[in-house]
Order: C-alpha cells, then structure tokens, then sequence
C-alpha cells in the first residue's frame, strides 16, 4: 500500500513538472523564433556565415540520401526507441507492467507488421533490401488494433523522442502509411537535431575537434534513424556551448540560456543517468555569474530527474538478464569494493579497446558493419591532427578552475558509463565489463572539444584556415566511404 502511494504521488509531481515544461517551452520557442526572425532580417551574413550555412546545408543533404539508402530498423535497439516514439505520439509517457510481464506498451498492429518486415536484415550481411521486400513494407498501413509489446530498453523519459513521435503521429493523422510516416519521423529527428546543432553554435564557437566527432560515420547514422543518441548528442552540444558561454565572463549571459539549459540537461539526464554529472554544470555558472536563476533551475533539475529515476525504477522489468543479485545491491557492492571496480574496468578497457576504437568511429548498423582498417586509421590520424588544432592555451588559464572541474566530471560520465553496464548488464561475478560501445564516449568528446578551445577569439588566423580546409577534406572523406559501405552492405550483393 505504501509503495502504492508512492507510485501515485511521483507519477502526479511528474504530471506537473511535464505541464510546467510544456508551458515554459512554448514561451522559450516563442522567444527563440522572434529572435531568429530579428537577426535573420536585420544582420547582415558574413563570407564566414554564409559557409556555415553552407556547410549545415551540406550536412542535411548528405543525412538525407543517408537516410534514404539505410532501410528502416537498422540502428542497434530501433525496436524499441520506435516504439516509445510510437507511445510518446500517443500521450504516454511511463510504460505498463502487467503482472508476470516485462515493461512495454500497445503499439499498433500496423506499425508492428512494418517492423517484422525488415528484421531479417539485422546480423546477416548476405541479406540486402529488395523490391518485394520494399514493396510490401509501403503497403502496410495503421490499423488501429494495438497489442501489448514488451519495450526493452532502459526506462528513458520520453522527451528525448519528440521529434519522431511528431512525425509518427502527422503520418497517422494524414492517413499515410507506416513508411511514410516512419520517414517523416526520420526526417524531422534529423532536422531538429542539426538545428539544435546550429543555434549551439551560435551560442558558442565550437573547434575542429568537436566538429569531426558530429560528422563521424556512428554520429552521422544515428542522425538519420530513430533512437535516443541523435538528439541526445545534438543537445549535449547546446549544453557545451551554453556552459561555456556561461564561463566566459567576455560574453554576454542572458537568463533564458538558463533555463534552455536546465531542460536539455533534463531530457540528457533522465535518457541517460551516466550523465548526471553534467546537472553541476549549473553550479559551475552559479560560481562564474552569481545569477539565482542558474541555482533554482539547478534544484528543479535534481527534483525533475529524481523523481523519474524513483518512478522507473519501482515500475519497470527487464526480465533479459537474470542474476541472483539486483543492480542496487551490485552497485552497493562495486562502491564499496573500488580497487576491484577499477580493476574490472582496467580489464575491460584492455580487452575491448580496439572495439571502442572502430565503434567510436563506426560500425553502422547493428554493428554488423564495419569499415576498413585503413580508414579507421586515417580517421584516428584526422581526430589526432583535430586535436591538436583545437587547442589554444593563449587565454585558457583564466578559467582553468572552471575547466578542470569539467575535465573532471567527464572522467565521472566515463566511469559512470562502465559502472552502469557492470551492474545492470554484466553477470555477477565477472572479469570484464560486457555491452559498452564506443558511441557511448560521443558525448563527452564533445565537451571535452568545448573545454579544450580556450575562447571563443582566441585563434590565429592561419589556424582558422587549416581547420576549415581539414573539415572539407574530411567531409568529402566521410561522404563517399561510408556511402560505399553502405551501398554494399544494403543494396548490392
């Protein structure tokens, strides 16, 4: 009965918290539009401009025939992300638990059928899309008779799936098929996703380094399918460039940069709980700007991500890994046996370090497949050359503390990443840790791109130059391997 009551009372302060946001992005989309409208209208567009928009535009076209050469339900657990997309356009947020059952929902009979109709691509290179096969998933269409699935992936909040749940639910109003509305969930999670990239940086100035980490094959992938990475790696670029800008006392810090803050921080956090480090970075700019907004926003987030954590950790089941012991008493144990933690971790990292390497980089599909040695060579060597270009120590030490402190949070997330995986993936006990793939240290590349760049002015010149020519060469480089790879691993036999 307790735990009952429990259940009713988060379940009604997320119901608020959810109305809240509503209404607070509806004023902030407002806002933003207006402000995007005035600067169009009014500012004139540099050379420098003009060849970001360029780019950007390059960037969408490429993510486009992208996703029409990779056939649906190809990026690892597209299954289950479409499904919560699916429940999301409904209005569900939290998942049922009937008794005896794994979590899950009603999911369309329509939209089930589409997916079977390419399950038999997954781990079998030999098999390639064909035109039967293309022709029967075009003809599916919702029905309208939803079953109850079970939904295995971890409980997320749903925000992180708006973009496609819009586009499921304008397919199903339009009364177009399952595939069309499945590509316009595609398109539109692309779209949000590289336009959230933009306004960030236009917030901050971004480097060569985090430029070539978004435009990596397994970046560049997740972009264009349906899952919880794109967006998730698109707003953890806004939240580097908010929080940098927030440290850099030469610019201009407006309260709204706060609160867009506090909501991508909530969306990352509750999609992904390694990443609760990153809910300091309030604080952080609480210590640089001593605005009380950035403390408030700090304590909803906490109470936010709580809560959901609280709620899904009493009412969701995984029945797929069966140990004798429970994630809370395996983490309780790891805690307090850290010398044993770091050392399965030390054992994991030696064994699986080339698999993080490639899968970093990219393994597409349900890494099934890979590219080259030679090009993940010449990729390592791009990211090396990036790295060093990225760099500026002109300016940095004047928000060393700063910066230091993020350094260390991302070792946090890193750590966190591992430890989440050893006590809800791995068996008990074990040597090495099971289920990391490289995608997962995306993220905190990023940040750490933003937190290696100095300021946002700092750079000569002839450096600007190189760096801008590199990204071309990359980008040519990018495009044509991996249409190559998959073009042959989808189309050709």
């Amino acid at each position: 009965m307790n735990i009952q009551l429990c259940k009713n009372i988060i379940f009604n302060v997320l119901s608020i918290i959810s109305n809240f946001g509503k209404n607070l992005y509806k004023k902030i989309k407002s806002f933003l539009l207006i402000f995007w409208l005035k600067s169009f209208i009014h500012k004139d567009i540099s050379n420098l401009e003009l060849f970001k928009i360029l780019i950007w535009s390059l960037v969408l076209g490429i993510c486009t025939i992208y996703s029409a050469i990779i056939p649906p339900i190809q990026s690892p657990d597209e299954t289950s992300h479409l499904a919560s997309a699916y429940l999301l356009s409904k209005g569900r947020i939290t998942f049922i638990t009937p008794p005896g059952q794994d979590s899950g929902g009603y999911i369309d009979s329509g939209l089930l059928e589409f997916i079977a109709s390419y399950t038999n691509l997954p781990f079998r290179p030999n098999h390639k899309l064909n035109y039967e096969m293309t022709l029967r998933s075009q003809s599916i269409r919702w029905t309208g008779d939803e079953k109850f699935i079970p939904v295995r992936s971890s409980p997320y909040f749903p925000l992180i799936y708006a973009p496609s749940a819009i586009g499921l639910a304008i397919g199903k109003i339009g009364n177009l098929s399952v595939e069309q509305s499945y590509r316009i969930g595609r398109f539109i999670s692309t779209f949000t996703c590289l336009g959230v990239i933009a306004f960030a940086f236009s917030i901050y100035q971004t480097n060569m380094l985090s430029v070539l980490v978004l435009s990596l094959p397994m970046s560049l992938f997740q972009l264009t399918t349906i899952n919880a990475d794109a967006l998730s790696l698109a707003l953890i670029v806004l939240i580097s460039s908010i929080t940098m800008r927030g440290i850099d006392k030469e610019k201009e810090y407006q309260p709204w940069m706060s609160y867009i803050l506090g909501l991508s921080l909530f969306a990352v956090i509750t999609a992904r709980w390694q990443l609760v480090p990153l809910s300091l970075l309030l604080i952080i700019i609480w210590l640089k700007r001593k605005q009380p907004i950035d403390i408030l926003t700090f304590l909803f987030l906490c109470i936010g991500f709580t809560l959901w954590f609280v709620y899904a950790w009493l009412n969701y089941r995984d029945s797929r890994i069966i140990r004798e012991f429970t994630s809370d008493i395996l983490l309780k144990y790891y805690i307090l046996h850290p010398l044993h933690t770091l050392k399965i971790i030390g054992n994991t990292i030696v064994t699986y370090k080339n698999s993080y390497i490639q899968s970093f980089i990219g393994v597409l599909g349900w890494l099934d497949t890979p590219f080259s040695s030679t090009f993940y060579k010449i990729s390592i060597l791009f990211l090396i050359i990036a790295t060093g270009l990225s760099i500026s120590f002109q300016n940095i030490r004047k928000d060393y503390k700063e910066r230091l402190f993020i350094q260390f949070l991302i070792l946090c997330i890193i750590l966190f990443t591992f430890l989440a995986l050893l006590v809800t993936w791995s068996p008990f006990p074990t040597e090495r840790i099971e289920g990391i793939q490289g995608r997962y240290f995306l993220s905190p590349m990023v940040l750490m791109g933003y937190v290696l760049r100095g300021t946002s002015t700092n750079y000569r010149p002839i450096q600007t130059k190189i760096s801008y020519l590199l990204i071309c060469i990359w980008t040519v480089f990018i495009a044509y391997f991996m249409t190559r790879v998959l073009i042959f691993r989808y189309l050709v036999s």
